[in-house]
């Protein structure tokens, strides 16, 4: 009886700066963005990007603080199938308003956002803020992947001595039922119509519960979903 092949897959890590300046990785990561974010659906986020917004917003815009991001991607059989983003190892007061979702880009709401992060992280927290994270819908399932694109920034946050993490979603999002389940904390609900949450926790805690084996984290995580 032949053995079924299994497709090859594999996480890489890379300075964003470096990505940007290898048109291979930003093109690659480019096209995940948009097949990621512009899917239509119930659960999917039914945005509209075109190759230069992404181009912009991932490379340009980001330009001056690329040194300090993390650009995560996994690939199955060789194709770049989820993404993540991570600035590393920032003090709270300076987060801007690109840490923030679209719809809340003023000065009082990041005040705001602030003010409760500092309540919950601490003053003095150094911070590891994941900016992006998704998998293109046809490549979803299972939690290696997820677990992969968290905990490789995060293993490099903890060497550059951050200690909270934190990250901004959706109630309606395919993560958000996930990261409950891996126990984060809600940080500040922005109360909008789209159910943007803030989310994080203690990089402790997240580092440990990240490692934890795939078969064990998706029992606990059914079981405190049910709660």
């Amino acid at each position: 009886m032949s053995k079924r092949k299994r497709t090859k897959t594999a996480f890489e890590v890379h300075r964003l700066s470096d990505a940007a300046a290898d048109p291979t990785v930003a093109a690659e990561t480019i096209e995940a963005y948009i097949r990621i974010f512009n899917a239509a659906g119930a659960d999917e986020w039914n945005e509209s990007w075109t190759e230069a917004q992404v181009r912009r917003k991932l490379f340009e815009e980001t330009a001056p603080e690329a040194d300090r991001c993390c650009l995560t991607l996994w690939r199955f059989g060789g194709q770049v199938a989820g993404l993540s983003l991570a600035l590393l190892c920032e003090p709270l007061d300076s987060l801007t308003v690109r840490d923030l979702p679209p719809s809340f880009q003023g000065r009082q709401h990041l005040e705001g956002f602030r003010k409760h992060l500092s309540w919950i992280a601490g003053p003095k927290a150094k911070l590891v803020v994941y900016r992006e994270l998704g998998i293109i819908p046809e490549y979803r399932g299972g939690l290696e992947p997820i677990i992969g694109l968290v905990i490789e920034p995060l293993s490099r946050a903890r060497r550059a001595g951050a200690n909270f993490g934190c990250f901004w979603t959706s109630r309606r999002s395919r993560l958000y039922p996930l990261m409950v389940g891996y126990g984060l904390r809600l940080i500040y609900d922005f109360h909008d119509p789209d159910d943007h949450v803030f989310m994080g926790d203690d990089l402790k805690n997240g580092w440990r519960r990240f490692r934890t084996a795939p078969a064990v984290a998706r029992d606990l995580i059914a079981e405190r979903l049910k709660s």
